[in-house]
């Protein structure tokens, strides 16, 4: 008598749950129930074959123990997590240099808009939009050599306007005494003043953006 075959798939839970949500799926229980179902039942007269029971009982002994370590891995990830938390915390007050193109723009003050050059680049170009993607002002600098800078922005159009408050994004593009593309790494500097987490990820208050954790590049205390 053949019970145990391709069609049925191990899941973790009892065969009673699983059951009402899909009749190929097999608790750990339910499995194990059949095998010893399937040894109670079996022809006297024509045993199963050693061999075939065997690897019946490694099948189950394998999914078992994938199931195991999948549970550990969770639990790594959850300590791991809860650590990651813990330590974020200790942030707070410091100022942090993360990767990313934003500003937040409040009550018209200047806010600084921060990149490094890979190389020494002759024409830099700096683009700003607004939270719809449309270009609000566009400058363009002098010759910089490789290393960071700040540009900082008044809050204005390319008309002069005093823009209103919120998120803008910024690009900065740059070309070489050849005309060569320089490359350029955007970036977010400030004095870290909370965090916060959402689905697993850890944010931080930096200048009245969030900025993920794992954007940022260098950390240092305020003295």
């Amino acid at each position: 008598m053949q019970v145990l075959n391709s069609q049925f798939v191990y899941s973790k839970g009892s065969d009673s749950a699983n059951g009402s949500k899909n009749n190929k799926a097999l608790g750990k229980d339910a499995f194990l129930t059949m095998l010893v179902a399937q040894m109670k039942n079996q022809d006297p007269m024509k045993p199963m074959d050693n061999t075939e029971f065997t690897a019946q009982l490694a099948q189950f002994s394998s999914l078992e123990q994938m199931f195991n370590v999948n549970e550990n891995l969770k639990n790594i990830q959850m300590t791991q997590s809860s650590l990651n938390n813990t330590q974020s915390v200790s942030i707070i007050g410091k100022v942090i240099k993360a990767e990313g193109n934003s500003v937040k723009l409040s009550a018209g003050t200047p806010v600084d808009i921060n990149y490094k050059l890979s190389s020494a680049a002759k024409d830099v170009k700096i683009n700003i939009y607004d939270s719809r993607g449309e270009l609000v002002r566009a400058v363009s600098t002098s010759s910089q050599d490789a290393g960071e800078y700040s540009f900082v922005w008044d809050g204005k159009d390319g008309s002069g306007n005093s823009l209103s408050d919120g998120t803008y994004s910024f690009m900065v593009s740059a070309k070489d005494p050849a005309g060569t593309d320089v490359s350029v790494t955007p970036l977010i500097k400030g004095q870290v003043t909370g965090v916060s987490f959402d689905n697993g990820n850890t944010l931080l208050s930096v200048g009245g953006q969030r900025v993920s954790l794992g954007s940022v590049i260098e950390v240092n205390s305020m003295n």
